[in-house]
């Protein structure tokens, strides 16, 4: 298995991956430096996406097919993302769970309440608009990262 930043032909396969997890779609201004996918026998078997605000990162889109999950593939696309945000400078990583809260934790995650987001974070549509309530936020200050 090999993780790599997406290219326009993965976003199809992407689409299909976040739908069958009933996750939403990837934000169009997404750039596809912020897509790193996971690749395993020719196939697009995960992905994850980091939308970027000021110099504070939220993690989106944080899928694995369902028929590889507890493979190490989500492992491998978290700590292949640890790089891109210390390219971009990020102080913060943000993330919204229902159910993966225990994954995020073993990466130094900690569940914040949801008042304690940036503002720049509580302005992302898919913090605002698409997340339910009920979601769990986490924060990781990438000091701990360096």
């Amino acid at each position: 298995m090999m993780v790599r930043r997406a290219v326009s032909e993965d976003l199809a396969r992407v689409d299909e991956l976040l739908a069958a997890a009933e996750l939403p779609a990837l934000p169009p201004h997404l750039p596809l430096s912020n897509l790193l996918i996971a690749f395993d026998d020719g196939s697009i078997v995960g992905a994850i996406a980091l939308e970027v605000t000021a110099r504070v990162g939220l993690i989106r889109s944080a899928v694995v097919d369902a028929d590889r999950r507890r493979c190490g593939i989500g492992s491998s696309l978290m700590q292949s993302l640890f790089p891109r945000t210390q390219e971009l400078g990020l102080r913060e990583l943000y993330l919204l769970t229902l159910g993966a809260q225990s994954f995020f934790e073993h990466f130094g995650f900690e569940s914040v309440p949801r008042d304690a987001a940036p503002p720049e974070i509580r302005r992302l549509p898919f913090f605002r608009d698409h997340c339910p309530d009920s979601a769990i936020l986490m924060r990781l200050g990438m000091e701990s990262r360096i």
